[in-house]
């Protein structure tokens, strides 16, 4: 079976974004948000938020297919998840 992982880091005192500045590679600054309402080996619900869209996210899994529904969905509703 195979789970998402994702790993956030922190970079301290990192030129990154003044070498991507210097090789005029495009680039922007995003907020996003992301949570789960429910998690289990079989189904899971994520909502997203990023650059004031927000989406509804819904995996299935078994042991042969693996399906990911995505909804774009109203702020009003993402914050009702939320809480």
């Amino acid at each position: 079976m195979v789970y998402e992982i994702q790993k956030n880091f922190l970079l301290s005192d990192c030129t990154l974004l003044e070498n991507l500045k210097k090789d005029n590679i495009p680039f922007r600054n995003s907020k996003f948000e992301t949570f789960y309402t429910q998690i289990t080996s079989n189904h899971s619900v994520k909502f997203q938020s990023f650059c004031n869209e927000f989406y509804k996210i819904t995996k299935f899994n078994n042991s042969i297919l693996e399906q990911n529904q995505e909804e774009k969905i109203s702020k009003k509703k993402f914050e009702k998840a939320r809480k």
